[in-house]
């Protein structure tokens, strides 16, 4: 978001005359208190039967052991939340992803896969992370969970806190820290875009928890839209996530293709890795954000234009 560009009065803070939201300080705090440091941000991109549009001439790369085959996921390293707002957060962020080239004889999606998942996972223990932030990510949770169950020799001799291994059941607990429910039970918003027309259909957003007549924000595409003016990044995309995951199922699996088919795929391939870097991209600023409206004075807040006045009004 840009700096300055909130307005406190009154008690709300405006973005503009129509566009306001409340917020529960404390409660925030005690959530983002939450989190053990070191910790990963994450997000994965991945396809499952769900995005199978198959012929005979694939090779099911997913299976009752491995229902969703991740082929990419963007990470981010944060030591502590004001290294959040300090730091330049597009060039923390990490990417490890599948490849495939051309008719590579040598292509072999298998040990690809372990390789990458081991890679993760070694880096879990080598940070010493302790936990994992996401965005509403059941899926992220449970991939990551067979992941550690799968290679849990990895594990043998080193303490890592991120995982608890329990003899009684088959998948590790994980420390993991959902962004979603600060967002939505600590702040809530004007019902408002910036021109005053209603931002969103009130009976399909719950109620915000404290102020009249607003509402929560459930998601990172909704916190966004409606921060649209103040935002600096570019997060628009050509096309919807399903589509861009049955492509990739399809690229990770043909056994024959045309070079013009691959040229297709291989351009969903980025797309897909530009959604997953946006993706984890809005977890760090949100995390600034929440960060920014909790711990901070608001003297110090770098949002908050500390010389605003009524005149926004």
């Amino acid at each position: 978001m840009k700096k300055h560009s909130i307005s406190q009065i009154d008690g709300k803070f405006y973005l503009n005359e129509h566009q306001f939201f409340n917020v529960d300080k404390s409660k925030l705090k005690g959530y983002l208190s939450q989190i053990k440091f070191p910790a990963i941000v994450i997000d994965t991109e991945f396809f499952n039967h769900s995005h199978d549009r198959s012929n005979n001439d694939f090779n099911q790369l997913y299976n009752d052991e491995r229902k969703d085959v991740v082929t990419v996921f963007q990470y981010s390293f944060i030591s502590n939340l004001k290294e959040i707002t300090t730091r330049d957060n597009t060039k923390s962020i990490k990417s490890v992803s599948l490849k495939r080239g051309y008719n590579d004889s040598k292509y072999d999606f298998e040990l690809q896969y372990e390789k990458m998942v081991k890679s993760f996972l070694s880096n879990c223990i080598k940070k010493r992370i302790r936990t994992m932030i996401v965005a509403g990510g059941t899926n992220d949770n449970k991939i990551i969970r067979d992941w550690a169950a799968k290679y849990h020799t990895l594990f043998k001799n080193k303490k890592i806190d991120l995982f608890k291994f329990n003899s009684k059941n088959q998948l590790p607990e994980l420390n993991s820290f959902d962004i979603y429910p600060p967002l939505e039970q600590s702040i809530s918003f004007s019902n408002y875009d910036k021109d005053g027309r209603e931002f969103y259909v009130k009976n399909y957003l719950k109620p915000g928890q404290f102020g009249e007549d607003t509402i929560a924000l459930p998601g990172l595409k909704k916190f966004f839209d409606y921060m649209k003016e103040i935002n600096e990044y570019n997060f628009d995309e050509e096309k919807d996530v399903y589509e861009l995951s049955c492509s990739a199922l399809k690229f990770y699996s043909y056994k024959t293709c045309s070079l013009n088919e691959y040229k297709e795929l291989n351009k969903d391939i980025k797309l897909i890795r530009q959604h997953c870097y946006n993706d984890v991209l809005k977890i760090l600023l949100l995390i600034d954000f929440l960060y920014s409206f909790s711990f901070l004075p608001y003297k110090d807040n770098k949002y908050v234009n500390t010389n605003s006045s009524k005149s926004i009004l």
